[in-house]
């Protein structure tokens, strides 16, 4: 019994001892190495992104369309002639150039040429007899009574309109082109008959052209919205200092395809000409035109393009998707700081506003075991755009952002940076907006 005795209380003095023990574990602080070990940091590159302003793109697809249509035919019917000759002396035919005036077909007109002559004769009697009438009775002859007076002058009136008929039948004869444009379909020939206001040519001007995009209701607001911050700001523009693309309604427009070597065709700079009132009854969408130049005539009617319009201008940050996390629809950046540090937007504010002459910055300065620590921060406004993601912002930089090994990271992870080499980021896809400015510079 005694050694029962000793062997249950030897039992009890080590029970309390674990006990003792678990609790001075439990209230020592953790430090950082035990989190995780030095040997557990995870290699990450990082990059400053600089605030910028941005242009903010909504994409849609649509058709090519001339800027306009004409229809065109004889006003009297008869037999063509001959057809018209361009500036380069070809017969007219379909893709002929012709300026405004343009004599594209004629009719004969010998039987009209007549008529004018018989007209212009007849005229010429009816005013021979009314001034001979007018002048004795000025001189109050009484043979001449007022309805032989008013005879003479309806006789005169008569001859002159149908003077102007004949005159007109001879110019009707003619078809002209009624603007500058491009012959899109021939529909007469040499020598056939046509009838009053039958089709002869289709006219197109396309020296500038529409693209027209469909646009459903749900975005339409933001395309309204726009159009009528530029026209406020166009109508303004003498009295404030506005900028000029804020005076502008800019849409980027690219073709549908790449040329024989994979490279997208070049972008097109145009703008939003005209927002229709109603829904179009078929596709049930609001149809936006963009105005696009097209002096070398490479835009052809019934080409598909996709158009970005631009409808906002912010200024904030622009970094590559692959650098953002994203969790149930929400967007997170990972930044490094000093371990110590707890707040990443005071890193970012402080490392806007240091000069450039000052001491290296702090944010960069490793611990003595070359650790930082991750501290993860979400993008509370943001949209995708071109391979970039982009954010409003307030601080002017946001510094140390992990642009590779992100994925692999938690809160507060301590982290070690690659060097130069290493930490080049991954090249993001240019925006939209970014080529063509480069382009216009």
């Amino acid at each position: 019994m005694l050694v029962v005795a000793s062997v249950v209380a030897l039992i009890a003095i080590n029970s309390n001892l674990i006990v003792l023990n678990r609790k001075r574990v439990a209230t020592e602080p953790p430090t950082a190495a035990a989190e995780v070990r030095s040997d557990q940091a995870i290699l990450v590159a990082v990059q400053d992104f600089e605030a910028e302003s941005i242009e903010v793109l909504a994409t849609y697809s649509g058709l090519v369309r001339p800027w306009e249509r004409y229809s065109l035919g004889f006003e009297i019917g008869g037999r063509v002639e001959q057809l018209g000759v361009d500036a380069e002396g070809h017969p007219i035919d379909e893709g002929s150039t012709v300026d405004a005036g343009t004599l594209l077909a004629q009719l004969d007109s010998e039987l009209l040429e007549s008529q004018v002559a018989e007209a212009e004769a007849s005229l010429a009697q009816a005013n021979s007899h009314y001034r001979r009438t007018q002048q004795l009775r000025e001189r109050g002859n009484s043979a001449v009574t007022d309805a032989e007076f008013q005879d003479r002058l309806a006789a005169k009136l008569l001859a002159e309109a149908q003077s102007r008929m004949a005159t007109k039948r001879l110019a009707d004869a003619r078809l002209t082109a009624p603007a500058a444009g491009v012959v899109s379909r021939r529909f007469v020939n040499a020598g056939e008959s046509v009838s009053p206001h039958a089709p002869a040519f289709e006219l197109v001007e396309i020296k500038r052209v529409l693209l027209v995009v469909g646009v459903p209701e749900a975005s339409l607001g933001e395309i309204l919205a726009r159009k009528r911050i530029v026209d406020r700001n166009a109508r303004l523009a003498n009295q404030a200092s506005i900028e000029d693309e804020d005076q502008v309604f800019r849409a980027y427009v690219e073709l549908i395809g790449r040329d024989r070597f994979g490279d997208p065709w070049p972008l097109l700079a145009g703008q939003v000409y005209r927002v229709s009132e109603t829904a179009d009854q078929r596709s049930g969408l609001f149809e936006v035109e963009i105005e696009l130049p097209n002096p070398e005539r490479r835009l052809k009617p019934g080409m598909v393009a996709r158009a970005n319009l631009v409808t906002d201008r912010i200024r904030g940050i622009r970094v590559p998707v692959s650098s953002v996390i994203f969790r149930d629809n929400r967007a997170y950046l990972y930044v490094v700081e000093p371990i110590g540090k707890s707040n990443p937007i005071e890193l970012a504010k402080s490392a806007s506003t240091r000069p450039s002459d000052a001491q290296p910055d702090a944010s960069k300065t490793p611990t003595p075991d070359g650790l930082f620590r991750a501290r993860r921060i979400e993008l509370t406004r943001w949209t995708e755009q071109g391979g970039d993601v982009i954010a409003p912002l307030e601080t002017e930089r946001i510094a140390n952002v992990v642009v590779r090994g992100q994925h692999r990271l938690t809160e507060g992870h301590l982290v070690r940076l690659a060097d130069a080499t290493e930490a080049s980021p991954p090249a993001s896809a240019a925006s939209l907006s970014a080529h063509r400015t480069s382009e216009r510079e």
